[in-house]
């Protein structure tokens, strides 16, 4: 595969132009946005191991959206000639594309209900939305995601082996699990799992954070209590303050802090 590497700033491909290619993030981030009377207006903003461009491509469709790199960034570039052979070749690969299209379906449609009145569940809404436009397509203002005013949240994992891990999340939905690329945190577990793949993952809505079950094998515990497989629900709120997540039995070493304020 092709790789090309951009600076920060840099229009991968503009809204309208020809679907040539599907793109691979290696390292960086891109955001994906719309162009209107007011400005930019971004879709999302995507990180290493996620895909973007391949909708067009493959119903050889003009892009509906814009692409640009946010940080200095490595792409793999993909023809429509090798595209599935190439996400087939990998089973984590593979795992990881089709759960980031899924989501970018439920992200939507959950969004679009909310919107309508119709959803009542706690699933991911995004950022404090407030209107049609930032509801349903996210801000277009990088100032929302620094604004200290803001409930954070903050992540503290020290696992078995290797270094501590503390970082303040910042992208929503929060991904974790042992796959490489598509996970925001990877895991590193040895057989007998108590992580799977793509395990659970961190969402917001309206200034509550929630932590989901993503099918894991094992389940999450929350704050004691068990989501996930043959449970009776897959999410749970997190409180002001420090909250336990636990990935796998409940004797799992695998525990993080999750610190909300």
């Amino acid at each position: 595969m092709r790789q090309v590497r951009l600076r920060a700033g840099s229009v991968i491909f503009s809204e309208g132009e020809e679907s040539d290619a599907a793109y691979r993030i290696i390292s960086g981030k891109v955001q994906i946005s719309l162009d209107t009377k007011s400005g930019p207006l971004v879709l999302s903003k995507l990180r290493a191991g996620e895909f973007f461009g391949e909708m067009g491509m493959v119903e050889n469709l003009p892009r509906s959206a814009s692409a640009r790199t946010s940080d200095e960034t490595v792409l793999e570039v993909i023809t429509p000639e090798n595209f599935f052979d190439y996400i087939g070749s990998d089973q984590d690969m593979l795992s990881g594309y089709f759960h980031s299209v899924f989501e970018r379906f439920r992200v939507s449609r959950l969004k679009l209900r909310m919107l309508l009145g119709n959803e009542t569940s706690t699933g991911y809404i995004g950022r404090n939305d407030r209107t049609l436009e930032d509801g349903f397509f996210g801000s277009s203002s990088d100032k929302n995601e620094v604004d200290q005013e803001k409930p954070t949240l903050q992540l503290t994992f020290q696992p078995p082996e290797g270094d501590p891990v503390q970082e303040i999340i910042g992208k929503f939905p929060f991904r974790i699990g042992r796959s490489y690329g598509y996970n925001d945190i990877s895991i590193q577990d040895k057989e007998p799992y108590e992580v799977s793949r793509n395990h659970c993952c961190i969402e917001e809505h309206s200034g509550h954070f929630f932590v989901r079950d993503l099918g894991s094998k094992l389940g999450t515990v929350v704050n004691g209590r068990r989501i996930g497989k043959n449970q009776l629900g897959t999410s749970e709120e997190l409180t002001r303050g420090e909250n336990i997540i636990i990935l796998g039995r409940d004797a799992s070493a695998y525990r993080l802090r999750l610190t909300a304020f």
